[in-house]
This record gives C-alpha cells, sequence and structure tokens, in this order.
C-alpha cells in the first residue's frame, strides 16, 4: 500500500494549490459586452486528468470565472465560437487567481476571407465577374480594365455602422480598391466597341481622352487587429468615398464589386430587391 499512497501525496498537493481565472469579454469594435460565451482553460501538461479541462461561462456583463485550475501547470484560454478572435492575455498559470483581464473579441472569418459585418453578422463575400482588358485601337500603350459582367443592380453594400473585413497575409498583400466608373457612350477599341458600360479605374472624356481614377483608403478608418497569430482589417463604411468600387489584384482573373457608404444600385433595383 505504501508505493500508492505515496504517489497520490504529489497529485493532492498539486490539486490543493488551486488558482483561477476572472476577465470580462468586449467587442473590439464597441465596447460592449459579451454574453453566454463559453470560456474553455486547457492544459497539455497536466497529469491529473480532472485538471485538463475547465471552464466559464460570461454574464450579462461579459464576465467570467474559471475556477479550480491546477496549480502544477499552465492554462491555454479559448472562447467557443469560431467567428470571434480573441485579443488578450490567453495563458494563464493554475495556481495563481488572476483577476481583472479585459478579453476583446472580433468578429471575423474563421480563415483567410473577405466578408462583410453588419450587426455582429458575418456575410461571406465571393467574387462578382471576371477581369477583361481592352486595347484602345487610337492608343496601343493604353490599356482599360473593366467588368465582364456590368453590375446593373444591388451589390454587396457596407452601410453606416457596418465594416468591410479582410482577413489574411495573401488578402491583404494581393488585393487593391479600384473606382467603377459608370460611362453611357460607345468606346472603340482594338477587338470592336462597348457601349454604355462601367471602366475600373478610367473616366472617359472623350473616345480619345480620359483620364486615371484613383482612391485612396483613409487608414484612420481601418481597424488592424493582430491577433492569434493572425492579421484582419476592418475598413469602415467611410474608409472610402461614396460610391462602386472594385477589389481585386493585378494577376487576380475574378472581381469582387462592393458599394461603400449607401446602395448605389437604381431605385427600382433596390426596391425590387427588398
Amino acid at each position: 500500500m505504501r508505493p500508492i499512497a505515496l504517489f497520490l501525496i504529489p497529485i493532492l498537493t498539486a490539486c490543493l494549490q488551486q488558482g483561477s481565472y476572472s476577465g470580462t469579454i468586449i467587442d473590439g469594435l464597441t465596447g460592449n459586452p459579451r454574453a453566454d460565451l463559453v470560456v474553455v482553460a486547457s492544459s497539455d501538461g497536466a497529469t491529473d486528468m480532472t485538471c485538463k479541462v475547465k471552464e466559464g461561462t460570461t454574464d450579462a456583463t461579459g464576465t467570467f470565472t474559471i475556477s479550480q485550475l491546477c496549480g502544477d501547470t499552465s492554462y491555454t484560454l479559448k472562447v467557443k465560437d469560431e467567428t470571434l478572435l480573441v485579443e488578450g492575455s490567453l495563458t494563464t498559470p493554475g495556481a495563481e487567481a488572476v483577476t481583472g483581464q479585459i478579453l476583446k473579441t472580433w468578429r471575423a472569418p474563421s480563415g483567410d476571407g473577405i466578408q462583410i459585418l453588419s450587426n455582429d453578422g458575418l456575410t461571406p463575400m465571393r467574387t462578382f465577374t471576371d477581369v477583361k482588358y481592352e486595347t484602345k485601337i487610337d492608343d496601343p500603350t493604353m490599356k482599360v480594365a473593366y467588368p465582364y459582367v456590368k453590375p446593373t443592380g444591388k451589390v454587396p453594400t457596407v452601410n453606416p455602422g457596418d465594416y468591410f473585413i479582410i482577413s489574411g497575409k495573401g488578402n491583404l498583400e494581393r488585393l487593391s480598391w479600384r473606382p467603377l466608373i459608370s460611362d453611357p457612350e460607345k468606346r472603340t477599341f482594338v477587338d470592336g466597341s462597348i457601349t454604355d458600360h462601367m471602366w475600373v479605374g478610367t473616366r472617359f472624356i472623350s473616345d480619345t481622352q480620359w483620364e486615371p481614377v484613383t482612391v485612396q483608403v483613409d487608414v484612420s478608418k481601418v481597424k488592424v487587429v493582430k491577433a492569434e497569430d493572425r492579421e484582419v482589417h476592418y475598413i469602415a463604411h467611410d474608409a472610402l468615398p461614396e460610391g462602386r468600387y472594385a477589389l481585386f489584384g493585378d494577376k487576380d482573373n475574378r472581381m469582387f464589386i462592393v458599394d461603400f457608404g449607401k446602395s448605389f444600385a437604381p431605385a427600382k433595383e433596390e426596391a425590387a430587391a427588398e
């Protein structure tokens, strides 16, 4: 019996050295508390199976407590919601009573992606159409890009209070915002003519004169979040001037199309969509 008693002593000692972790979880964009979130504290190093996983749930004020953390190990915290990115300290020693922690959470894609955040809900963005290029017949050095399918109706819109989300290093490095310029006139190109279309970053003054149109994102209205080894950009509705935009990379074959600030669909199209 003595070997068994000696084996139990260190385990019982570790369990007597219990700690806890309490904190408050808030929405990083609004500062509002997040209620009814399950927070899991897990340990890979615990020798006692009862020490492996502990849980707590946030109340109406966003506050939670995880008790009976074992003193012989450390814990990693995780929120049970794959669409929430957590910013803050996510490790804690089991032997200490840690209090007053503030964890900011950001609604975001679970991986790399492009979405619109509205009322704390995510809507995935899908590419709208192919990127096409034409060369001007009177100036072979001038190429103009345009959407293969003209967006004549309602497209995804970043309304006041919404955010356009870009997640993932590849997306952030590759994609560029480009104004879409409506043009009702006929334009001639090497491969033929196009009438009443939209051009990417080009405004035609006449069929033989044009000017580039660019846009700058107001970086003061972009929230950059780096957490859990990820980077996510939250672009506010007024980070770009009101307008319709194409989003794609120089070597991309497809483009996203999105309205910023309000919908730019014709009134009849907007009414039909609603």
